[in-house]
């Protein structure tokens, strides 16, 4: 995770139109508790090398935090995980669905 990946993730979600009464949307980062480490690390289990601004990451995550990043602010922070009082945006990254097998799907093709 990049200043790159920050900044992309922040202008997609910006974009994201809040349901009405709601307030802006936060980003939900991919970051899990490791249990046992007993600090938050990336879903895929690397460590969070990255963080914005001054906030850090080095605290016990069994304790229901974690942390959002606010587009609007351009800024990461540490929030109760129980909380639910405020709107998630969450993105995920997946490959392109491969379509196997006739380009034409059910259609019949038609007679030359």
């Amino acid at each position: 995770f990049y200043f790159k990946d920050n900044d992309m993730f922040n202008d997609f979600a910006s974009k994201i139109t809040p349901p009405d009464g709601q307030s802006r949307s936060k980003l939900l980062l991919g970051l899990l508790c490791n249990q046992k480490a007993r600090r938050l690390e990336w879903a895929d289990g690397t460590k969070v090398d990255y963080t914005k601004n001054t906030l850090s990451l080095d605290f016990d995550c069994t304790r229901n935090l974690t942390v959002v990043s606010e587009p609007a602010k351009n800024d990461w922070y540490e929030v109760s995980s129980n909380r639910t009082d405020y709107t998630y945006t969450v993105i995920c990254a997946t490959l392109p669905i491969a379509i196997e097998g006739d380009s034409c799907w059910d259609y019949d093709r038609m007679e030359d």
